[in-house]
């Protein structure tokens, strides 16, 4: 259970327990922090929390701070679960930026067995139409360097969807053109997403 929810389920019981009741002052967000051991963050976190379950009322400025809604011990009375679920189903929302994650199209391989295979059979073909009279030895060292990082990271699908957004472009007469550090790169380079040739 987060801090703030903590708080959250401190007033329900209150409520439940009738040691609170509507008009109650529950104090300002700075009284709720020092009183719950908490940053003024998670205070204010679990007092709109608590504002959108109309548990309480804020008010802002001189005198303010929160109060317990009118009509709300009634509810509880009636629904004492109400809140709980709430706080359950509000912990469930919980997760992890770990946990996102892209999952790219698989018709990018384009026959490929992988798409790592089809980045690498794209730019190697790149290659060829770039340096028609032979690949510079610089320019293969840095694409299968390039192509080994992109591997060991898992960037080949990335750098096909870029590939394709590039091709689409150019056949529509739409201007793009790769920036940053992919200006660059090799492999953008053999690719046609960048027009400065690395080598």
């Amino acid at each position: 259970m987060t801090l703030s929810a903590r708080i959250v389920e401190d007033v329900r019981a209150a409520l439940l327990e009738k040691r609170l009741a509507a008009g109650d002052f529950l104090g300002t967000e700075k009284d709720i922090a020092e009183r719950a051991g908490v940053s003024r963050i998670v205070a204010r976190d679990a007092l709109r929390s608590l504002q959108a379950m109309g548990v309480v009322e804020i008010k802002v400025g001189a005198g303010g701070g929160a109060r317990i809604a009118e009509g709300n011990p009634r509810l509880f009375a009636e629904a004492p679960q109400a809140l709980a679920e709430t706080i359950r189903f509000l912990d469930a929302l919980k997760f992890s930026l770990d946990e996102l994650a892209h999952c790219y199209p698989e018709e990018l391989r384009e026959g490929h067995a992988t798409a790592q295979e089809a980045l690498e059979a794209f730019a190697h073909a790149g290659a060829r139409a770039r340096y028609p009279d032979g690949v510079p030895e610089r320019t293969r060292e840095a694409l299968a360097h390039e192509l080994n990082l992109i591997a060991a990271l898992d960037y080949a699908p990335y750098f096909l969807t870029v590939h394709d957004i590039v091709r689409f472009a150019r056949t529509r007469g739409i201007l793009c053109q790769g920036r940053g550090s992919a200006a660059n790169s090799a492999v953008c380079y053999c690719l046609g997403i960048t027009e400065v040739d690395p080598a």
